[in-house]
């Protein structure tokens, strides 16, 4: 790494240092299953950006080669990835149907799909979970409900040998119109479907913010 000390100029060090609750939520994600209730995307892409980084290795192997799963329908991931990683990434979502090279999908590294897809996939034998390392989850809280959500974690991932990371990215429940009562049961039913703990900042590092 280069030390920021040898360039002319001022640099903001807000530009290259993460918060510190980004830090304990990347820190949790790579030893389990989270799901992470964050309220600005950009704080939400980066912390995926590094967990997909941080993992990258799986995906490099020439044996046993992984692919990261990363079911979303916003049209900045595959920018972001596609600039700020050396990792191939395709995403499924701008090809209609019969223009998708399913048979040589394994080329790609990350493969970017919405759920509706990602389950016909895996019903079609297009997609093995076992040869996923990594599955994350964008606005989770707002697919609970949904059967292609259901059928992908309460089908496939229960049946794969070789059970890939989950990483969920969740918006604030309290403004998804979720009354106040119900907050505690949607939270759990979220954390029973995508089998994964919300994970949150401790008090400590909420003190330091």
């Amino acid at each position: 790494m280069i030390p920021l000390n040898i360039y002319e100029g001022n640099i903001s060090a807000i530009s290259f240092t993460p918060r510190e609750f980004q830090v304990e939520i990347l820190s949790a994600a790579k030893e389990r299953n989270i799901i992470t209730c964050l309220s600005q995307n950009p704080a939400k892409e980066f912390c995926a950006l590094k967990l997909i980084q941080e993992m990258g290795h799986e995906l490099r192997r020439k044996q046993n080669q992984k692919m990261t799963l990363f079911l979303t329908s916003s049209p900045t991931v595959f920018n972001l990835i596609f600039h700020l990683t050396d990792l191939k990434v395709i995403n499924l979502n701008d090809l209609e149907q019969d223009e998708i090279d399913w048979e040589n999908l394994s080329e790609n590294q990350i493969v970017i799909l919405e759920t509706e897809l990602c389950l016909n996939a895996l019903e079609c034998s297009y997609i093995d979970l076992n040869v996923v390392n990594l599955i994350i989850v964008d606005e989770c809280h707002r697919r609970t409900r949904k059967s292609d959500i259901v059928g992908i974690f309460l089908k496939h991932f229960k049946n794969a040998k070789e059970k890939p990371r989950i990483f969920g990215l969740a918006g604030p429940i309290h403004n998804a119109q979720c009354p106040p009562a119900r907050l505690g049961a949607e939270l759990e039913h979220l954390e029973w479907l995508l089998i994964a703990k919300v994970e949150t900042a401790s008090d400590i590092v909420t003190v330091l913010r």
